[in-house]
Order: C-alpha cells, then sequence, then structure tokens
C-alpha cells in the first residue's frame, strides 16, 4: 500500500509540474492539486469527482473571466474541462487498480476490503477442513474490526493512528499466509483487537456528537491517550508474528 501512495504523489506531482508550465492547461494541475488534498478530507469519489472540477472550474473562470463571456465559460467547462478531468481520472483510477493488483499478488490479498485464503496454504501447514474453516470464519469476523476502524479518520486525534492500521493490516495478510501461527496470535485477535476497536468506537461517538460538553472533550482526549498507548501492542504483535515467520522459514 506505501508503494501506491508514493505512486499517486509521484504522478500527481509529475502532472502538476508539467501542466503548470503549459498555460492554457493548467487547469489540470489545479485539478490535481485539489484532488490530492481534498482526499485527505473526504472521500476519494467527493474530491477527485465533486469538489476538484467544482474548484477547477472557478479557478478557470476567475482567469479568464475578464476576457470571455459567461456562455464562452460554460461551453468550456461542458466541451473541454469535464471530458478532460474525467479522462485524467480514469487513467488514474486504472494505474491505482493496476498497482493495487500487483501488491494483491505479492502479499496473498485480493483487496483492502478481503482476506484471500488459498487452501494449498492450508495443505501444506497440514491443518484439516475443520481448523480451515474456523481460522477462515474467524479471521473474516475480525477483519470486520480493521475495516471499521479503517472507516473512520481518527488520525487527527490518535498519534500513529494510520500506522497502526497498517500493523493490523499486515498482522492479518501474514495470518492468511501462514495460518499455523494463528494460536500464538491469540492476544492480538481476542484482547488486543477488541480492546482498541471498544476505546475507538467509544471516541468515535463521542467525537461525532453535535452538542459536546467539557466532559465529552475530557473523555475524547482521555480516549486519543489511550489508544496512542495501544499502539505498542500492535508493535508487539508485528514483531512476534515476524520472528515466527521467521522461525518457520528455517
Amino acid at each position: 500500500m506505501e508503494k501506491q501512495a508514493i505512486l499517486k504523489n509521484i504522478l500527481a506531482a509529475l502532472i502538476i509540474l508539467v501542466m503548470l508550465f503549459l498555460g492554457q492547461y493548467s487547469f489540470i494541475a489545479v485539478y490535481f492539486f485539489a484532488g490530492l488534498w481534498l482526499g485527505k478530507l473526504v472521500t476519494r469519489w467527493l474530491a477527485w469527482v465533486v469538489y476538484s472540477p467544482i474548484i477547477t472550474f472557478v479557478s478557470y473562470a476567475v482567469q479568464i473571466g475578464q476576457t470571455a463571456s459567461l456562455i464562452e465559460m460554460f461551453k468550456f467547462g461542458g466541451l473541454v474541462l469535464l471530458p478532460t478531468i474525467l479522462m485524467i481520472y480514469l487513467i488514474y483510477r486504472v494505474v491505482e487498480a493496476w498497482v493495487l493488483l500487483k501488491d494483491s499478488q505479492q502479499l496473498g490479498y485480493l483487496s483492502d476490503d478481503q482476506l484471500f485464503f488459498d487452501d494449498e496454504i492450508f495443505a501444506k501447514a497440514d491443518l484439516g477442513r475443520q481448523d480451515k474453516n474456523f481460522i477462515q470464519k474467524d479471521l473474516k469476523q475480525r477483519y470486520e474490526i480493521y475495516l471499521y476502524l479503517r472507516s473512520h479518520r481518527l488520525d487527527d486525534l490518535v498519534t500513529g493512528y494510520d500506522r497502526t492500521l497498517q500493523d493490523i493490516q499486515t498482522i492479518f495478510v501474514n495470518m492468511t499466509i501462514y495460518p499455523e501461527n494463528m494460536l500464538e496470535m491469540k492476544d492480538f485477535l481476542y484482547t488486543h483487537l477488541p480492546a482498541y476497536h471498544r476505546v475507538a468506537k467509544g471516541l468515535i461517538a463521542l467525537r461525532d456528537n453535535i452538542v459536546k460538553t467539557p466532559e465529552d472533550d475530557t473523555l475524547i482526549a482521555k480516549a486519543a491517550q489511550a489508544l496512542t498507548a495501544m499502539r505498542q501492542d500492535f508493535k508487539n504483535d508485528l514483531a512476534l508474528q515476524e520472528k515466527l515467520i521467521a522461525e518457520r522459514k528455517k
């Protein structure tokens, strides 16, 4: 996933630099700049398909407003700006999907939204059908916790939140490749992850309250501190898992 983020940032930066030097196409640079930063605040769809085109059109209208009529501006927006932006967005998503597919093939999972289990891996681990069914069902259920955490942005409140989610996902992916280590990862599955989930749910509920009291702010701060401290648990879990994997490879 880090490779995907790096490629996305490099691609956007190159397009912005190139388009800034092409005067009449500078609106594309505005579009990418807006989409790149709005993507950190809102959903990807809103960032790239709704807000960025609006910002781009407004900036272009301001730029040419003194020399063009209103009809000409809207004509440009409908016949040039919108098709160009949609084409760029589609190219960007194709490249992003290609990188995600390559990563998925290397890590053993299909996408962020699901885990992939290989029957051959379970056979090599000498795990029977009953064990396989239990492991798959249990991991899928607990992976829902990761998906819930990922769907809520808490990085503005919890130090290292994004990195904690990356560690959690890595642990899950490794367990699909080395399911025989599941028993040793019991603290992660049945203690650390559920505890983190409970505190995060409480923090999210408090944060989303429309009307907050001073007591709510205090509870939010305490919950955020607790989640920050719990990051060490997942670092330890990942270190343990990597040690187990290294021993299996000997």
